[in-house]
């Protein structure tokens, strides 16, 4: 909304979902090259954290959010939730999302927000992080892909006020072929 606050989408029908590039009620399906997000979520004895909700949200290719109203990501898109989406570990912790690869926008590197919850119920947050890419592979994609805005908005993780102290443990592991679909996996330990 315009006052500067985000809307809990926590508490919207539907947030529990693998495929985010739409609205939750089916609209508004984003455009860009096909991403499967694979999260593996453990606790602090690096044993899998089964129950646990894993809320992940981006931009969309030109760097916009939904749920958002803001001349820097070019209008108001509060009355929209594609690219925001929740899901329950599996007994090993696991989750996985049909998403899009996300662009960038002015001052940061590409990245993808993430929260980790106990349980459905969202009032327990274990975690608050953001997941990272390789610049010269987030380069080399965003080229092959025609992502022509976040080519432009070229911010490295070291320039990026929220990766600048590192990402190595924020790093995705992305396979696949730019042309059919990429996997981005990491393992988050809360």
């Amino acid at each position: 909304n315009g006052n500067g606050e985000v809307a809990n989408v926590l508490d919207d029908a539907g947030i529990i979902r693998s495929d985010i590039r739409s609205d939750l009620d089916g609209s508004d399906t984003q455009e860009g090259v096909p991403l499967t997000l694979k999260v593996n979520v453990q606790n602090s004895e690096c044993a899998a954290l089964a129950n646990a909700a894993v809320y992940v949200w981006h931009c969309n290719r030109d760097g916009e959010y939904s749920v958002y109203n803001s001349q820097m990501i070019g209008g108001d898109f509060t009355s929209h939730t594609w690219l925001r989406g929740a899901q329950v570990t599996d007994s090993q912790g696991n989750v996985e999302f049909t998403t899009i690869l996300p662009g960038r926008y002015q001052g940061r590197a590409f990245h993808i927000h993430f929260e980790v919850y106990s349980d459905d119920s969202f009032n327990n947050k274990l975690l608050t992080s953001q997941m990272a890419m390789d610049d010269d592979l987030a380069n080399q994609l965003f080229s092959e892909a025609g992502y022509t805005d976040a080519l432009r908005n070229d911010t490295s993780n070291s320039q990026d006020g929220i990766f600048s102290d590192g990402v190595s443990n924020q790093l995705l592991t992305i396979t696949g072929d730019i042309n059919s679909r990429l996997t981005a996996e990491i393992t988050v330990v809360t």
